[in-house]
């Protein structure tokens, strides 16, 4: 294996559309989900998935700006959007949110009513850690609406956020215990690793083991890698320009923060002098209007420290 291909990880949003995003690949994807389903310790599993967007070179070479990742809908109409992020920023839940109320507002038509929505469960695979309380141990969580004064009341089941942090995954694992989600957990996260299918029954699906072929395929495939390091290049020089915009910003609010403390200081000096001369005046018995008129300083200020014993 080249350095450069060794470098092509699993965990991008180019290769999970890759693998979750073709046409053909809809086992993959249908097992996965599942696994997502079963973990949540929900009732019901898809039996059959259609994916909406599907993933293609020609599309994926003009599109640079993706707003869903993988969007795929079951033989009941329920929607599911997967999203990939290798860091999440403060706003990452939200923008989640952002992404739900898109697809689930996207399923009407004008004169349609509202009992044609069907649920839509977004699920974030996240290389990142998002939810750092000492509690929020679990690397899957599941959020949804529930009245507040009843944790086990459902509000609605349409609404449903799936977040997966990679990082938070057991680097020590007894495969035996390991469920369907775990496994797809450790494979997106170690996947790219020279010796993870060497003595390990992690792949023990032929979905799971299809995947990992058609990511090694993807990186054996020049024009595949290629697009990899040009979008992962391009996505570094955003985030460039994110942090230099920050830091100009930065430096140009020191820069107004120390001219109006100069500002602020020689306000302040002034006002001190004037404050000295009224107290000089005072000792030398001037009344308030002369004292006012030889200051500038106000009526109150000056009746202030006529009234002040201590000066």
């Amino acid at each position: 294996m080249s350095p450069r291909t060794r470098g092509i990880r699993v965990i991008s949003d180019t290769v999970i559309r890759f693998l979750l995003g073709q046409s053909g690949n809809e086992d993959i994807l249908e097992e996965f989900l599942n696994s997502v389903l079963e973990y949540l310790g929900l009732s019901y599993r898809i039996k059959k998935v259609y994916i909406v967007n599907p993933f293609n070179l020609p599309r994926f070479e003009g599109d640079k700006e993706t707003v869903l990742d993988v969007l795929a809908e079951d033989e009941s109409k329920r929607m599911y959007n997967v999203e990939i992020q290798t860091r999440a920023d403060n706003y990452f839940k939200n923008r989640s949110l952002y992404y739900w109320s898109r697809v689930f507002s996207s399923q009407l038509k004008v004169h349609q009513d509202f009992s044609k929505l069907r649920p839509v469960i977004c699920i974030n695979i996240l290389d990142d850690v998002i939810f750092k309380g000492k509690g929020d141990k679990d690397y899957c969580t599941s959020h949804s609406i529930r009245n507040n004064r009843g944790l086990h009341s459902l509000t609605t089941g349409h609404l449903t956020l799936v977040f997966i942090e990679l990082p938070k995954l057991a680097k020590f694992i007894d495969e035996s215990k390991l469920s369907m989600l775990d496994r797809w957990a450790y494979f997106f996260r170690d996947g790219h690793k020279e010796d993870f299918n060497m003595g390990t029954s992690i792949l023990n699906t032929s979905a799971l083991q299809k995947a990992h072929r058609e990511f090694k395929y993807f990186k054996e495939d020049d024009i595949w890698a290629n697009l990899y390091y040009t979008r992962e290049e391009s996505e570094m020089l955003r985030k460039n320009d994110i942090e230099n915009a920050r830091e100009e910003g930065i430096e140009k609010g020191i820069e107004k923060g120390i001219e109006k403390g100069i500002e602020k200081g020689i306000d302040e000096g002034i006002q001190t002098g004037r404050k000295a001369t009224a107290i000089d005046l005072k000792h030398m018995g001037m009344g308030v209007d002369f004292i006012m008129k030889a200051t500038k300083l106000t009526r109150q200020e000056v009746e202030d420290i006529i009234s002040d014993p201590n000066l």
